[in-house]
C-alpha cells in the first residue's frame, strides 16, 4: 500500500502562527520557498466532520506522477477546509476545493502543527499554492 501523507490547508498555516506569502508572488519566488513541488491529479475526494462537529474539511487523493523538487511516495492525502458531508456544505472563501480529475502543480512547505509536534506539509497559500492544468484546446 502507497505511503499517505497529509497536507493542511491555509487555514492550518495561519493558525499555526506562520506568515504565509502572498499568492500574489511571482511563480519564481513560489517555487524557490517550496520544500516539495509535485505534479499530479485529483484521483478522489471525501468530506468530514473534525472532531467537534463545527467545521468540514475534505480528504483529497492526488496521484503524484512527477516530482520537481522534493520527493515522496504515488499518492498524497491533501486536506484543505470546507467540503460537504451528507446535506451539509461549508465553503471557505479564501480557501481551495479541487475536483475529481483536476491536474496541477502543487507548491508546499514543510511546517510544524502545534501542539501535536508533527512534521507535515502545507501547501502555500491555499490557491497561490496550486496551478491547474487546463486542458489544450483546439482552434478551427
Amino acid at each position: 500500500m502507497q505511503r499517505l501523507i497529509s497536507f493542511f490547508s491555509i487555514f492550518l498555516l495561519a493558525t499555526a502562527g506562520i506568515s504565509a506569502q502572498s499568492s500574489t508572488s511571482p511563480l519564481a519566488e513560489r517555487a524557490a520557498t517550496s520544500d516539495v513541488i509535485f505534479e499530479g491529479k485529483v484521483i478522489a475526494k471525501e468530506g468530514f466532520w473534525n472532531e467537534s462537529h463545527t467545521r468540514i474539511f475534505t480528504k483529497n487523493y492526488i496521484q503524484v506522477s512527477n516530482y520537481l523538487k522534493g520527493s515522496g511516495d504515488g499518492i498524497f492525502e491533501l486536506t484543505t477546509q470546507g467540503g460537504e458531508v451528507g446535506d451539509v456544505f461549508q465553503e471557505l472563501g479564501h480557501g481551495v476545493s479541487f475536483e475529481v480529475g483536476q491536474e496541477g502543480m502543487f507548491l508546499c512547505r514543510n511546517f510544524q502543527v502545534e501542539p501535536l509536534s508533527v512534521q507535515s506539509l502545507l501547501m502555500l497559500n491555499g490557491s497561490g499554492g496550486f496551478l491547474c492544468y487546463e486542458p489544450a484546446t483546439t482552434e478551427t
